[in-house]
């Protein structure tokens, strides 16, 4: 039986002016001509440690860090922000990767407290629900946030989000978004997640067979704008309508996924090929290889927003043909020392029982 989901009571926003972090990055660059065509707006104040391939006419740029940056001056007089600065999926520095997103996220709240913004809209990550063998099918945004241990690029999505939650309590009367995205697809996109569902997983483990479920770029674009102009305070996950079975995802996936083998041998190579600098997976992101984390859109749909692409279209879509036929080196790698690590774990039990 479904659940009936509430809509929440809407209030259109008329911005005028609208600050965007990380406006350098593949979203922020999707998003930045489609806030210039909210009817109204008329400034945008782009934010990034590096200059955007992109810009647009009613967009001025700062070339700034959050962390350290004076951030109050080009908040004020802004309706509304949108955060979309951080480092997205595994850092080997995470001294780094938690500066960045943790403490780059509080120096940007300090500043918009100051500059009394009366709206802000966050971007977080479906991860950090966590990747579960007992999690519901699909999550909920009531559902509690667990991600799995040694993951960090959830671990710190989970952190700012509390983080943010706070802030939301102590500022009552700004209107707070937050949109919890499936894995952002689309040309551009880089994350591992994103190859993951074209294909390039890092590893395949035996004996799990995941669902899968993405958003097109261009709908999490599109969930942006539509949090800027409409209030819809809270969170909101941001997916393709439902989700792919594991057999559905590997025949519409446009790459050949590696061979499934043993968790043990699935860890020990991503954790040499991590440690060697050829692989860009931990061997923590395992879990979400292994266990379902799906979500439900059911309640960002309630207010008016709607995916263009299903979960096959997305997948389908996802960069260059081209570039797609194309294995990596480090995919290659992962195939050959995976294969290699099988054969040996065969020919070892072979001989043991002779």
């Amino acid at each position: 039986m479904e659940t009936e989901i509430a809509s929440p009571v809407l209030a259109i926003r008329t911005p005028r002016s609208i600050a965007i972090t990380g406006v350098s990055g593949i979203i922020g660059q999707r998003v930045l001509p489609l806030l210039e065509a909210i009817d109204g707006v008329e400034r945008i104040v782009g934010i990034d440690v590096r200059e955007p391939s992109r810009r647009v006419g009613a967009m001025e740029f700062h070339l700034i860090d959050l962390v350290g940056g004076d951030l109050v001056g080009l908040l004020k007089s802004v309706d509304v922000v949108v955060h979309l600065a951080g480092i997205i999926g595994p850092a080997t520095d995470t001294e780094v990767a938690r500066t960045v997103n943790v403490d780059g996220l509080k120096a940007l709240l300090r500043a918009a407290s100051a500059a009394e913004v009366a709206k802000l809209v966050c971007i977080s990550s479906a991860a950090v629900y966590g990747a579960w063998p007992n999690n519901e099918m699909p999550l909920t945004e009531d559902a509690s946030l667990r991600p799995n241990l040694g993951y960090q690029p959830a671990a710190l999505d989970a952190e700012c989000e509390r983080v943010v939650d706070d802030w939301r309590v102590e500022h009552p009367d700004v209107v707070v978004t937050t949109l919890r995205c499936a894995p952002v697809v689309g040309s551009g996109a880089t994350s591992v997640f994103a190859r993951v569902a074209i294909g390039r997983m890092p590893a395949a483990v035996r004996g799990c067979a995941p669902p899968v479920q993405v958003v097109h770029l261009d709908d999490a674009a599109s969930s942006i704008v539509h949090a800027v102009e409409w209030d819809i305070d809270g969170v909101f996950n941001v997916a393709a309508d439902s989700w792919l079975d594991h057999d559905d995802a590997v025949a519409v996936a446009p790459h050949r996924r590696p061979p499934a083998v043993p968790l043990d041998v699935a860890h020990k190579a991503l954790t040499a090929l991590w440690a060697s600098g050829i692989g860009d997976a931990p061997p923590e992101v395992l879990p979400y290889l292994m266990h379902p984390w799906v979500i439900s859109n059911e309640k960002l749909k309630s207010t008016g927003w709607m995916p263009r692409h299903t979960n096959e279209e997305a997948i389908l879509l996802a960069g260059d043909p081209d570039v797609r036929r194309r294995p990596l080196p480090w995919i290659a790698a992962v195939s050959a020392l995976l294969g290699g690590a099988a054969t040996a774990t065969w020919w070892l039990t072979r001989r043991r029982q002779r």
